[in-house]
């Protein structure tokens, strides 16, 4: 990758035209997403609990403390956008829940 030369283990795929490209960067997963054009559309990397902002750790906290975190990743949009998308579990049921950086749950996917 011409724009990330630091990037490790790079691998392109492709699925209904939009190009996904995951590497590590710094020791933490990475994929970036493109259109047909080669235009960014957003890149999710991997982080850890701790790099949450404290307000998307207290809403989880109150609002999902019984669910298992399974991944976190810190997501920037094309639109400027930094979002938090969290994978947890209970009961059998995965969730993907997407939060603003002041903690607001955007979207929760079963």
């Amino acid at each position: 990758m011409d724009k990330v030369p630091e990037a490790e283990d790079v691998l392109w795929t492709v699925e209904n035209n939009i190009y996904q490209v995951d590497y590590f960067l710094s020791a933490k997963h990475t994929s970036s997403y493109f259109d047909e054009q080669g235009q960014w559309l957003e890149t999710e990397t991997e982080i850890a609990v701790d790099e949450l902002p404290h307000k998307v750790l207290q809403t989880l906290r109150t609002k999902m403390g019984e669910y298992e975190i399974l991944d976190i990743e810190l997501v920037a949009t094309r639109a400027g956008k930094i979002l938090y998308e969290v994978d947890l579990e209970k009961d059998g049921k995965t969730y993907d829940i997407l939060f603003d950086q002041e903690g607001k749950i955007l979207r929760k996917k079963i």
